[in-house]
């Protein structure tokens, strides 16, 4: 199933509606809505704990027993989770299934840090789209706590306001483009990258209210021939482009980075990431900027600064399967945790995670969460404001699979 849901992205782009033009409009209001699914008892909302100012932790260890969060599918179904985030409740979950016959479908659900299940499961049926195409679901939160979800499909382009445990709480806002991406909060907004109809243009950069609706707007340039890959958001709003550059004789992918303001204004020049022998590469925000990871014959990280100007040499912590997909998940005290996921030829998985200082450097051994894993699908983590809880939410199909979670602490 991981097959068909990997065929529905690669239709990306099919459908535009338009180019260069984001025009926002309600399509439906649905304040409190979505559908609560009755999945069993569930605890009121438990806020975050506030910063301890405790040291860096050395390592994580499994703090609990895994819960469901969603039961696995019907069979023929595909489930893919999008990267959790922190509420003033604990997490939001939140994924979508795809059925073989066409259908895709949107959850989402609230999880304490300690795994208590704050909510039941939240479905979204006037979401629901009877299409494979290019389906993707993001959220962000913004600096007011508010909480938004981006989704891209057969539908277009919709922007769905949140509560703090993942219900419908406004209008949904459709805008005439297909092909919205790098959803993220900014300021007491959200913004997101469309593409751009000007010559020379990586992409629009578009301005959201907390409610969705347009406000900003501006165009991004670099070099000819980048491609916008990802971008990393920073606590003032600020941004890390990532994009790549492919060599047409070598093939070749170079990775480069450039920072620029929260209005799309270029605050740097754009910079390589020399030594990234990887197609796919991974930033998170840390105490002296940022942190890159790839992997290759092993995990690699190296530090950056704000700008993008590597500030110290390659880490490299051996692993000892192929490295099969990997998440990179800012703490508060400006370290990292890096979540991968190992793959033998067998197809089995081990999962593991590691704690991370700003340079690079491995606090201490990694824990392994998942030993032998058969079915081991999609994953994200989220590090509580305390910095001594952290969740990480899975998907696996078959037996024991669905949607699930496993509180972690912070050892130190």
């Amino acid at each position: 199933m991981r097959d068909l849901v990997r065929r529905s992205r690669k239709a990306h782009g099919r459908k535009r509606l338009s180019v260069g033009v984001l025009v926002a409009f309600a399509v439906s209001s649905s304040c409190g809505g979505g559908l609560a699914v009755d999945a069993g008892a569930v605890a009121a909302c438990t806020p975050p704990a506030a910063p301890t100012g405790g040291g860096p932790c050395t390592s994580w260890e499994v703090a609990g027993t895994d819960v469901v969060v969603s039961p696995p599918p019907p069979p023929k179904y595909g489930i893919v989770l999008a990267t959790p985030v922190a509420s003033t409740c604990g997490v939001i979950a939140a994924w979508y299934t795809v059925a073989r016959g066409g259908t895709v479908s949107y959850s989402t659900r609230s999880i304490a840090f300690d795994g208590t299940l704050q909510s039941d499961v939240f479905a979204h049926p006037a979401l629901s789209v009877e299409e494979i195409g290019s389906e993707n679901m993001t959220l962000a939160v913004n600096s007011d706590g508010s909480i938004g979800a981006l989704l891209v499909d057969t539908a277009g382009c919709r922007f769905v306001p949140l509560d703090a445990n993942g219900a419908e709480r406004g209008d949904v806002v459709g805008y005439a483009y297909y092909g919205c991406r790098k959803f993220a909060a900014s300021a007491d907004g959200f913004s997101l990258f469309v593409q751009s109809a000007q010559t020379g243009a990586m992409a629009d950069l578009v301005g959201l209210d907390a409610r969705g609706m347009r406000r900003t707007s501006a165009t991004l340039y670099g070099r000819a021939g980048h491609q916008v890959w990802d971008r990393l958001v920073f606590d003032d709003g600020s941004f890390l482009l990532h994009s790549l550059l492919l060599d047409p004789i070598t093939y070749r992918r170079s990775h480069w980075v450039q920072h620029f303001d929260t209005a799309g204004a270029a605050l740097s020049s754009d910079f390589e990431l020399k030594g990234v022998d990887a197609s796919v590469l991974f930033l998170a925000p840390s105490a002296t900027g940022a942190l890159a990871a790839w992997s290759s014959l092993a995990n690699s990280l190296v530090p950056l600064d704000r700008d993008g100007r590597t500030t110290g040499p390659i880490q490299m912590v051996p692993t000892k399967e192929r490295v099969y997909e990997m998440s990179l998940v800012a703490v508060p005290n400006g370290d990292v945790l890096l979540v991968w996921q190992e793959s033998d030829i067998t197809r089995h998985s081990d999962f593991f995670v590691q704690a991370f200082a700003p340079n690079g450097q491995p606090r201490g051994a990694a824990t392994l969460l998942k030993q032998q894993m058969p079915n081991l699908g999609y994953f994200g983590a989220v590090v509580e404001s305390s910095g001594d809880r952290a969740l990480v939410v899975f998907t696996a199909t078959g037996e024991g699979g669905g949607a699930r979670a496993t509180p972690l602490r912070c050892v130190r």
